[in-house]
């Protein structure tokens, strides 16, 4: 058990039904990870103990158990809440479930060695809307994580993954790759199997599948933007503890600059995640505070990502820029080619952008040619105002939607996101860059090769 958290449901079966002094210690509940980010009223009903079949898990209400920020999460506790509630369940392997309001869950199984990696993870999503971000089990081996809802399971490789179970029917998004929680493969993917039979491959960001328990999964296909909203709204991250009840650890530390993060400056992410109670784990309590500090960012990524409809990355925002207040930064993107994405065309660019962080502007210089249908002319710096950023808010992110006319008679629409660094922390760390010419009719239209490039300060 020091070596090896051997923490599973069948706990019978696996200590070969121990007695007397050797029982008592098997029964006791095993700490699997904490309560985070908990708002509204949120309860859990213990797993029970039977000698003869082992650990069950709670299948009733729960009741009489209130859950508060950094709560420890036991084995086969069933987890349930409340009209505008919701929380985030943080394992000990890294891996973050995020559940709405009316929604029940439990971890069902749960085995994890810190050294090597190795383990194997159940969980169960019985109602409501919920999100996961898998973890270093699924990093590991993939088909060691599961996640059972009424109507199937979902088999995790290594990703984040929406959907909501509301009644009969369940509905599961491919969200994508969990920054550093994946098992290297890219976009992310998962298999989700029918109750009744049947089986699809999501592997396409945004895409999702709808299933019963007599219903076979349907083919994916992109969510419809309402629905994907309404499930993702009810994710929405928690009020403070003062406005919604729930409650962290009296004795959080300050904020402090190890605990800033990029998704919120100025925000204790312990404070945020109910982190000051992860040393009630006792031996466990190390490597729940390192995996809660990657995880509450890796969630609010996810979020940015379901909202806005990428891929996932650490988006910046401009309030976030604006924290930065002197010097400037330089994005080389080198020579970057043009290709037809209707009709006939090509070209080439070169691009530097500049932010100057005390003056709040970002200026773009561009140098390159273009054919497009019938037209050729050139790019060049006098297409590209400076941007000023001091008043804008939301994602760093700027849009020419209408377009600007280039010499020639074409017209030019460009695109650029700035992305954050989680690793290193460094907020408006990558600068990403698409641009489009079109001819009058639009039947001849030219983009950055790939779809888009990136380039780093």
């Amino acid at each position: 058990m020091k070596a090896f958290l051997a923490i599973t449901t069948l706990a019978c079966a696996a200590l070969l039904c121990p007695t007397g002094d050797a029982w008592a210690q098997a029964r006791a509940p095993i700490k699997a990870g904490v309560a985070a980010a908990v708002r509204g009223k949120v309860e859990r009903a213990a797993a029970s103990i039977n000698p003869s079949f082992g650990l069950a898990p709670a299948s009733g209400p729960a009741i009489g158990v209130a859950v508060s920020s950094g709560d420890v999460i036991y084995l086969g506790d069933r987890i349930s809440t409340g009209p505008h509630a919701g929380l985030q369940i943080m394992l000990v392997d890294e891996t973050v479930f995020t559940i709405g309001p009316n929604a029940a869950m439990a971890v069902d199984e749960f085995a994890f060695d810190p050294a090597t990696n190795n383990g194997k993870l159940t969980a169960r999503i019985m109602q409501g809307a919920f999100r996961f971000v898998s973890g270093r089990i699924a990093k590991h081996d993939p088909k060691d994580m599961t996640v059972n809802l009424p109507q199937g399971s979902i088999g995790v490789r290594g990703t984040a993954v929406q959907g909501v179970v509301e009644g009969e029917r369940a509905t599961v998004m491919l969200l994508g790759p969990g920054l550093s929680n994946n098992a290297g493969e890219r976009p992310g993917r998962i298999v989700v199997s029918g109750a009744g039979g049947g089986e699809v491959l999501i592997t396409r960001p945004g895409f999702a599948t709808t299933f019963s328990a007599a219903v076979p999964p349907s083919e994916p296909a992109r969510l419809e933007a309402p629905q994907a909203a309404r499930i993702s709204n009810s994710l929405a991250p928690s009020h403070s503890a003062a406005t919604d009840g729930a409650s962290g650890s009296a004795n959080e530390a300050a904020p402090g600059p190890a605990q800033q993060s990029p998704s919120a400056p100025g925000t204790n992410v312990v404070r945020q995640s109910g982190q000051g109670a992860a040393g009630a784990l006792g031996p466990l309590g190390g490597t729940v505070q390192a995996a809660l500090l990657g995880q509450a960012t890796a969630q609010s990524t996810v979020k940015a990502a379901q909202d806005t409809g990428v891929s996932i990355g650490e988006r910046s925002t401009w309030e976030q820029v604006r924290t930065i207040q002197s010097g400037t930064a330089t994005f080389n993107f080198g020579t970057v080619n043009l290709v037809p994405i209707a009709g006939t065309g090509s070209g080439s660019y070169t691009l530097t952008v500049t932010m100057d962080f005390g003056a709040r502007t970002a200026s773009s210089v561009y140098t390159g040619n273009y054919t497009v249908g019938a037209l050729t002319g050139t790019i060049n710096a006098g297409n590209n105002p400076t941007k000023n950023y001091a008043q804008d808010s939301g994602f760093a992110q700027s849009t020419s939607s209408g377009g600007h006319a280039l010499p020639g008679g074409a017209t030019m629409k460009e695109f650029f996101k700035l992305t954050n660094d989680v690793t290193s922390r460094t907020i408006a760390k990558t600068l990403e860059n698409r641009i489009e010419i079109s001819d009058a009719t639009s039947a001849n239209v030219i983009a950055t090769q790939g779809g888009k490039v990136l380039a780093s300060r």
